[in-house]
């Protein structure tokens, strides 16, 4: 008679095949073209974040954690850039933005799937297939995804 947690549970026989599986599938050679950093010009990616602050990096770390080949493009000009320090900000009360932010990209960047690019996305436009990125410097881009994470711009009075 089975119960609920025989049920949830794998038999013994179920788990010893489904572990091999996994291991001939770890045995497999990786195809270096799904790593963006082994590959030269790169061009087409998953998912392109436009701007790579706190929230763009956020959205990088969980598209990498995904297996998502992603691509941030960011030009480096934060909103926040003037801000001696943070403040009521759990963790990292006192911290600079900059610093906050470095720490953030060192994490996303051990994803093997998630390309930085410093650089500025000038233009824009849907496609049949997705979204084509033109930078200032770079070139083109193109992806299946497009994550507008440009933030804010103050404008004092």
């Amino acid at each position: 008679m089975k119960n609920d947690r025989d049920s949830f549970f794998p038999s013994r026989r179920q788990f010893i095949q489904q572990s091999g599986m996994a291991l001939i599938a770890l045995s497999l050679p990786i195809n270096a073209f799904s790593i963006p950093h082994l590959m030269e010009n790169n061009t087409h990616f998953d998912v392109i974040i436009v701007g790579g602050s706190y929230s763009g990096l956020a959205a990088g770390m969980a598209l990498g954690r995904a297996l998502r080949n992603v691509l941030i493009i960011d030009a480096g000009n934060p909103c926040n850039r003037q801000t001696p320090h943070s403040h009521n900000f759990l963790t990292q009360d006192g911290q600079t933005p900059a610093a906050i932010a470095a720490l953030a990209k060192e994490q996303v960047m051990n994803y093997p799937t998630v390309t930085f690019l410093s650089d500025l996305a000038t233009t824009g436009s849907k496609t049949e297939i997705g979204f084509e990125i033109q930078t200032q410097i770079s070139g083109t881009f193109t992806a299946k995804k497009l994550i507008i994470a440009t933030g804010i711009r103050d404008l004092m009075p």
